[in-house]
């Protein structure tokens, strides 16, 4: 790690959020990946199942289940923050879905900014 002494390095996280929907700093783990390309942003990414959705809170739930090929063992979900617009075009709960946005880390919420249906590798054909 001494060659990295002086550098910006990105984090990638497989993060959980608590029941109010902020970042729980103690339970998340993951890896290094390469320099962020806007210091101070943080992106993330994810694809899981659509389970919740509060327009009266401005909040969506995805469960992030494991797959056959990967190292997850449980199940997990994450509370995101929304707009009322994006809120509005979800696919339905119970559907696939990929989340796109970024991490705000002075209020720790994870707020969707792009957000549309995927499949996942469990849905039926």
């Amino acid at each position: 790690m001494s060659e990295r002494v002086g550098q910006t390095l990105g984090v990638r996280l497989w993060p959980r959020t608590l029941p109010d929907g902020t970042l729980d700093l103690k339970s998340p783990f993951g890896g290094f990946m390469p320099e962020l390309k806007r210091p101070g942003i943080f992106p993330f990414s994810l694809r899981g199942r659509l389970v919740a959705v509060d327009r009266e809170e401005g909040t969506l739930q995805v469960e992030i289940r494991p797959n056959p090929r990967g190292r997850l063992q449980e199940a997990f979900r994450v509370t995101l923050w929304a707009s009322l617009s994006l809120l509005e075009d979800l696919p339905p709960v119970g559907q696939g879905v990929y989340v796109q946005g970024e991490y705000r880390p002075k209020s720790r919420r994870l707020v969707a900014q792009v957000a549309r249906g995927q499949p996942l590798w469990d849905d039926p054909a």
